[in-house]
């Protein structure tokens, strides 16, 4: 059972459709979760020459 509370009038967006963007935040925010839990290794890349600053 879902309980959801737009500012969105009836007439622009259906119920159906109310329901079924939740369902895609909720995915979309456990996405970013699961980003942010696991250990990525990703290290900054720091050019310091031109021709590698305009290339990157």
């Amino acid at each position: 059972i879902y309980v959801i509370r737009t500012s969105v009038d009836a007439d622009r967006l259906a119920t159906v459709e109310a329901v079924r963007s939740y369902k895609r935040l909720a995915a979309i925010e456990r996405a970013f979760r699961s980003l942010k839990t696991v250990d990525l290794k990703v290290r900054p890349i720091h050019h310091r020459k031109a021709d590698r600053v305009r290339a990157h």
